[in-house]
């Protein structure tokens, strides 16, 4: 389908997720998709973390944007495993706690504002109360023996996660928001 029938709210949102620098610092845009027969929407990306061992990898996501959004929260899933306390063991099929990132959701809070926070709970596994444990050997790890944490890490980025720089030097495939139509 090369139009979409797409609300001034979700076009808004893709022009923060594809061209505001700030939000380009920890968020790749990698491109977008209505569901057919429904008013979602899914946008794919990669969180880009800041913060060591994760800054060495990119992470992708997909955003399901259900039909009432913006009065309901966005269903951010993870598609790339992360060793991290914050993030299941089961490789396969990681996931979060989606209560942590969308605590406190309103119809006013900007799509990357979530995204953000995914990002920052990713850089700060030290901050215990900002999440749900789900990963316990992670959080051992993390707690008893930081090195052995972060060789771990490092070697499940290695194994998973798109190495940023490799994602950021490449040419990023994007869909030309004009041919989005307004609802």
């Amino acid at each position: 389908m090369d139009t979409f029938g797409v609300s001034k709210r979700i076009l808004k949102e893709l022009l923060s997720l594809t061209s505001d620098d700030y939000v380009r610092s920890f968020f790749t845009y990698e491109g977008c998709e209505q569901i057919e027969n429904s008013n979602e929407f899914v946008i794919h990306g990669y969180l880009l973390p800041r913060y060591a061992p994760y800054k060495n990898g990119a992470y992708k996501i997909r955003i399901r944007i259900p039909e009432n959004y913006p009065f309901t929260a966005p269903d951010i899933r993870l598609l790339t495993y992360i060793y991290h306390p914050a993030v299941s063991n089961d490789r396969s099929n990681p996931s979060f706690c989606k209560e942590c990132c969308c605590n406190g959701w309103s119809s006013a809070m900007p799509l990357h504002h979530i995204i953000e926070r995914l990002v920052l709970r990713i850089d700060q596994p030290e901050l215990i109360d900002d999440y749900c444990v789900m990963n316990q050997q992670a959080k051992l790890d993390f707690d008893r023996n930081r090195s052995v944490f972060n060789e771990n890490a490092s070697k499940m980025i290695r194994k998973y996660a798109t190495i940023s720089v490799t994602l950021l030097n490449s040419p990023i495939k994007r869909q030309k928001l004009h041919h989005f139509t307004f609802e």
